[in-house]
Parts: structure tokens; sequence; C-alpha cells
């Protein structure tokens, strides 16, 4: 069964969520340097088989993209 794995970036850590094999549960899964956390991503896919990223869109409460908006737009487009 496949995963989904949760992405909560930030400018020097990420923190990483995963569901359970049946996609109804979520738990966390690690926190990891920014610069490292493609190379955890490919090491934990090798192992697991994911099905989709769900990436954190925060917001002001003002409900304007936050100062890491543009940090988390160039991680989505590599």
């Amino acid at each position: 069964m496949s995963r989904i794995v949760a992405i909560d970036f930030g400018l020097k850590r990420v923190g990483l969520a995963v569901t359970d094999s049946l996609g109804m549960f979520a738990t966390a899964l690690d926190t990891v340097a920014r610069k490292e956390v493609r190379s955890y991503l490919k090491k934990y896919h090798q192992k697991h088989t994911i099905s989709a990223f769900v990436i954190g869109d925060p917001r002001t409460l003002a409900n304007q993209p936050s100062s890491v908006a543009g940090a988390i737009a160039a991680f989505r487009r590599e």
C-alpha cells in the first residue's frame, strides 16, 4: 500500500509526517535540515511507496502568503 507524505517546510528545517499504509492515520516521521530533505525523501521512497506529497501553505492572520511562501514555491518547482 502507498503512503502520503506531508511536508512542513521551514527555512532551516523541514518537518515530515506520513500516513500509515492504509492512509488513515498520520504520524510524525522526522525533522531534517532543509538541504537534506530531498535525499531523505529519496531514501524513504526506496523503502516505501509514496502516492502523494502534501506541502503546507502557511498564511498570515490576514490570509496573506507568509514570509516563506517564495521559498516554498521554489521547493515545489524543484
